[in-house]
């Protein structure tokens, strides 16, 4: 039996995500899932930007003051991703 046959108001994917009584709880199930799917995917990619950034440091560093002041940044940089990861301040 079609959802569209049990509930002749939904159609297409809406019709997949209500129930043949018509109350949406499928739908809530579903938003409840996406808001974890998009917070672990926003974890991962703020992991990935971070591991990048590492790898801005500069490995040959003269210790002039430009090199101090652009691993300086870099640092700033992760911290200020991180703080956006943990929802620290910064």
């Amino acid at each position: 039996m079609s959802t569209s046959s049990q509930n002749p108001k939904a159609s297409g994917a809406w019709a997949l995500l209500v129930n043949a009584d018509g109350s949406d709880e499928w739908l809530e199930q579903c938003n409840a899932a996406l808001a974890e799917v998009q917070e672990e995917t926003r974890a991962k990619t703020l992991r990935h930007a971070i591991e990048q950034a590492r790898g801005e440091y500069l490995t040959d560093d003269t210790g002039s003051d430009e090199d101090r002041a652009y691993n300086r940044a870099v640092s700033d940089v992760i911290a200020a991703i991180d703080a956006l990861r943990t929802g620290g301040a910064r």
